[in-house]
Protein backbone atom coordinates (compact mmCIF):
# COMPACT_ATOMS: atom_id res chain seq x y z
CA UNK A 1 0.00 0.00 0.00
CA UNK A 2 2.95 2.13 0.69
CA UNK A 3 4.11 1.58 -2.76
CA UNK A 4 1.28 2.96 -4.59
CA UNK A 5 1.14 6.42 -2.29
CA UNK A 6 4.84 6.68 -3.67
CA UNK A 7 3.93 6.08 -6.91
CA UNK A 8 0.66 7.22 -7.85
CA UNK A 9 1.50 10.10 -10.29
CA UNK A 10 3.30 7.04 -12.38
CA UNK A 11 0.42 4.76 -11.96
CA UNK A 12 -2.13 7.17 -13.03
CA UNK A 13 0.51 8.10 -16.15
CA UNK A 14 0.20 4.53 -17.43
CA UNK A 15 -3.62 4.31 -17.03
CA UNK A 16 -4.31 7.50 -18.79
CA UNK A 17 -1.46 6.42 -21.56
CA UNK A 18 -3.28 2.80 -21.69
CA UNK A 19 -6.83 4.93 -22.45
CA UNK A 20 -5.49 7.37 -24.81
CA UNK A 21 -3.53 4.45 -26.66
CA UNK A 22 -7.10 2.50 -26.59
CA UNK A 23 -9.37 5.49 -27.31
CA UNK A 24 -7.23 6.74 -30.71
CA UNK A 25 -5.43 3.99 -31.11
CA UNK A 26 -7.30 0.46 -31.29
CA UNK A 27 -10.83 2.08 -31.32
CA UNK A 28 -10.71 3.41 -34.83
CA UNK A 29 -9.08 0.18 -36.15
CA UNK A 30 -12.01 -2.23 -35.13
CA UNK A 31 -14.96 0.76 -36.04
CA UNK A 32 -12.99 0.67 -39.80
CA UNK A 33 -13.10 -2.76 -39.74
CA UNK A 34 -16.69 -3.40 -38.51
CA UNK A 35 -17.41 -0.50 -40.90
CA UNK A 36 -15.69 -2.28 -43.88
CA UNK A 37 -17.20 -5.62 -43.18
CA UNK A 38 -20.93 -3.76 -42.98
CA UNK A 39 -20.71 -1.83 -45.82
CA UNK A 40 -19.76 -4.70 -47.79
CA UNK A 41 -22.45 -6.68 -46.96
CA UNK A 42 -25.38 -3.64 -47.29
CA UNK A 43 -24.33 -2.88 -51.01
CA UNK A 44 -24.50 -6.33 -51.78
CA UNK A 45 -28.26 -6.73 -50.02
CA UNK A 46 -29.60 -3.49 -51.01
CA UNK A 47 -27.95 -2.73 -54.29
CA UNK A 48 -26.08 -4.60 -57.10
CA UNK A 49 -23.27 -4.72 -54.91
CA UNK A 50 -20.76 -1.60 -56.80
CA UNK A 51 -18.26 -0.10 -55.47
CA UNK A 52 -19.97 3.61 -55.14
CA UNK A 53 -22.39 1.36 -52.97
CA UNK A 54 -20.08 0.42 -50.89
CA UNK A 55 -17.99 3.40 -50.64
CA UNK A 56 -21.53 5.00 -49.76
CA UNK A 57 -22.36 2.47 -46.97
CA UNK A 58 -18.65 2.70 -45.10
CA UNK A 59 -18.85 5.69 -45.23
CA UNK A 60 -22.05 6.14 -43.70
CA UNK A 61 -21.07 3.79 -41.23
CA UNK A 62 -17.77 5.89 -40.09
CA UNK A 63 -20.07 8.69 -39.75
CA UNK A 64 -22.74 7.22 -37.59
CA UNK A 65 -19.24 6.10 -35.58
CA UNK A 66 -18.25 9.03 -35.35
CA UNK A 67 -15.04 8.35 -37.04
CA UNK A 68 -15.02 10.28 -40.96
CA UNK A 69 -17.37 13.66 -41.03
CA UNK A 70 -17.27 14.30 -44.76
CA UNK A 71 -19.45 13.08 -47.18
CA UNK A 72 -18.46 11.00 -50.03
CA UNK A 73 -18.47 13.12 -53.33
CA UNK A 74 -19.12 11.01 -55.76
CA UNK A 75 -22.37 9.41 -54.62
CA UNK A 76 -23.75 13.10 -54.08
CA UNK A 77 -23.49 13.43 -57.88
Amino acid sequence: MNWIKINWFKIGLIILAIFILGWYGIRPALITKHCAISGLERAKEMTDGTRDDYEYFYSRCLREKGIKKEIYASVLH
